[in-house]
């Protein structure tokens, strides 16, 4: 773990010398290139997390695609990516532009029928333009879940944790509530990071509609110190995780969540915190 934390420093260096470098042009690069590559934003994505839990009217999206001030576009649409097939959604006349894509729209595009769409996977949508003869696609594609149904027997058991952010290859093990299948215990975060647990267990939710995670707002300290990386670690006390974020596999169980971690310096009133960090949770 202080490898890690040493790496992290190092990266945000080296990040920070290309954040430099790549400020360094002339104005007449910025010139030559201004106008040519037009590229489209998606904002005021409705709702936040797309799924479609039908293929029906019922299931639609909303969002807001722009330009950048001064931008123009010489044409532009709305593409739709799905296991292969690309299909053009609308073409936009102007920008910025309040749209609204229902499922069959999607289907139709794509030329394929409800008995051709899969659970567990994805549709893309994408705001394509095209300026003096450069086509550019919007930065962040909208991804639209197919969710399988609920299935408790996926959210709990034994599961592989692993995180690349965190350097983390472990193992640790998630309850469920007895009274509430979508509220789930996990434990072992602390062994699998190293250290010494303290039996507290990090709460996790699963929005039964949306399959979104959130947890607790109140921070759960995990283990006394983190004295396991090494020495000096042990200053850091009150080693504690709280959810970010995070969305609940319903075809395979898998877990996908950002936890906030934090630290108590010893002799500290305040805690330091290192940031959201990315674990994926696979069952064993």
């Amino acid at each position: 773990m202080k490898t890690m934390k040493i790496f992290k420093i190092l990266s945000l260096i080296v990040a920070l010398g290309f954040f430099f470098s790549a400020c360094e042009d002339t104005n007449e690069n910025l010139v030559a290139t201004r106008g040519i590559a037009v590229v489209p934003t998606i904002t005021s994505l409705t709702p936040e997390s797309p799924l479609f839990t039908d293929l029906t009217e019922a299931s639609f999206i909303t969002f807001t695609a722009s330009l950048a001030e001064g931008d123009m576009a010489d044409a532009a649409e709305i593409q739709v990516v799905y296991e292969g097939k690309v299909g053009v959604v609308k073409a936009i006349e102007s920008f910025p532009i309040d749209t609204k894509i229902t499922a069959p729209e999607i289907l139709s595009s794509l030329e394929i029928t409800e008995a051709d769409v899969k659970l567990g996977t994805s549709f893309f949508l994408y705001v394509i333009t095209t300026s003096e003869g450069i086509s550019s696609r919007s930065q962040a594609a909208v991804e639209i879940k197919m969710p399988c149904e609920f299935d408790s027997e996926l959210s709990f058991g034994s599961y592989a944790a692993v995180s690349g952010d965190w350097g983390v290859d472990s193992n640790v093990k998630i309850l469920t509530d007895e009274n509430d299948p979508y509220t789930l215990y996990v434990s072992g975060l602390a062994e699998a990071d190293a250290c010494t647990g303290n039996g507290n267990t990090v709460t996790v939710y699963i929005d039964p509609v949306t399959f979104q995670l959130t947890g607790d707002t109140e921070r759960t300290i995990v283990a006394a110190d983190c004295g396991g990386w090494g020495a000096g670690y042990e200053d850091y006390t009150n080693y504690s995780y709280t959810v970010s974020s995070g969305f609940f596999n319903s075809c395979d169980g898998t877990y996908n969540i950002a936890f906030k971690l934090e630290y108590l310096p010893v002799g500290g009133t305040e805690y330091t915190s290192w940031g959201d960090n990315g674990f994926t949770f696979t069952r064993n």
